[in-house]
């Protein structure tokens, strides 16, 4: 008989936030907004956050990849790192991922100047289309490769736009398909939408684009996150476009090559909006899953467990009260989180600010047997 280490109860203590990219300050920074934030923890016990450098608080506004790194004890972040850009056109979507050799995977989007996700047309043509990339690092994200244009393998002939994540993609840790790295996708025109994923089973040299996520009436997914549960399995966590407040799930027992139908999770009410989802630990099974906890805006910004492959999330964590808006969640030890999030804050002239802050969470469970 088989004896699997289950969380007997979790604790959960938040540490104090630290503010990583804050907006309205053009003078000092060179970027006037800060969203989209992607986190990752990195061999040389590293944290480095990543996210969109914009010059307004538009989606497409001349976007730069811009990332910080914070050495594992440290209490300041590094200054602000340009990774990526493309001199007049916006990028946009980071979602990165730290395979088992230390290599931190980036994947983002291009869009030409003066377009739009929904201005951007059908083709491949650079000047006019929505095009995808991928770099990567092997110092820790302190230098990059030259990108290398996916577009054609993530984004269908007749599709506008494509986005990867944004936020995190993996590496399947167990199973058959064990070693394989995987970012989560959407793609959509006129306001539909689809999930997918794009793997590598060759260490990065080469990508394959799967199936997509089969969508039933009302049921409409756009922005993802992946995570692994039980022998290699994949659980697919989205954000509905569609009618119903409430995320969607999905599982890919073959590693992301094809889904089953998009559902959506009563547990887990949403405001659409970008949620993360994450495994924390094998043994014992435990995953964790952050959005704004509300149907109606993007506020309550709540930690869920879940000791049963995502079946139920029986125990949660209020962040913050008020604005929370996108998140990206990573492992940095055996009994911590690192979060990064989005949130709002008004001007004195009202303006939006944008601001993403860092938030370490530390775990602490007994298990049963």
């Amino acid at each position: 008989m088989l004896f699997v280490a289950i969380p007997h109860h979790v604790s959960i203590t938040l540490g104090k936030p630290q503010i990583v990219f804050q907006s309205g300050e053009p003078a000092i920074t060179g970027f006037s907004t800060f969203r989209i934030p992607a986190i990752a923890f990195t061999k040389n016990f590293e944290t480095l956050a990543f996210a969109e450098g914009r010059r307004s608080v538009l989606d497409q506004s001349q976007n730069e990849i811009v990332m910080r790194e914070k050495p594992w004890g440290a209490k300041k972040w590094g200054p602000i790192r340009v990774v990526e850009s493309a001199g007049e056109n916006s990028l946009n979507n980071p979602c990165v991922l730290v395979d088992g050799f230390g290599t931190v995977w980036l994947m983002y989007q291009q869009y030409p100047k003066g377009k739009t996700e929904r201005s951007v047309s059908t083709g491949y043509s650079p000047s006019t289309s929505c095009q995808s990339f991928v770099i990567d690092s092997r110092d820790q994200g302190r230098t990059w490769s030259a990108p290398i244009n996916i577009t054609r393998l993530v984004r269908p002939l007749k599709e506008r736009s494509v986005a990867s994540g944004p936020g995190n993609g993996l590496q399947i840790q167990a199973g058959r398909y064990k070693g394989r790295l995987v970012f989560p996708f959407n793609e959509g025109s006129k306001g539909l939408y689809q999930n997918f994923v794009v793997y590598s089973d060759d260490g990065g040299i080469t990508w394959q684009r799967g199936a997509d996520a089969p969508e039933p009436i009302g049921i409409n997914g756009n922005e993802c996150q992946i995570a692994e549960g039980a022998n290699g399995n994949l659980i697919m966590n989205s954000r509905n476009q569609g009618r119903l407040h409430y995320r969607l799930e999905s599982i890919s027992k073959n590693g992301g090559e094809s889904w089953s139908e998009l559902k959506p999770n009563r547990t887990l009410i949403d405001p659409v909006c970008t949620g993360s989802i994450l495994r924390v630990s094998f043994r014992p099974s435990l995953l964790a899953f952050c959005n704004p906890a509300s149907r109606t805006h993007r506020i309550l910004g709540t930690l869920r467990l879940s000791f049963d492959q995502g079946a139920s999330w029986p125990q949660s964590i209020l962040i913050k009260k008020g604005s929370f808006q996108y998140s990206s969640m990573c492992v940095e030890s055996s009994h911590r989180i690192g979060l990064l999030y989005e949130s709002v804050d008004l001007s004195p002239s009202g303006k939006q600010n944008y601001d993403i802050w860092y938030l370490p969470i530390k775990l602490k469970w007994e298990v049963r047997h």
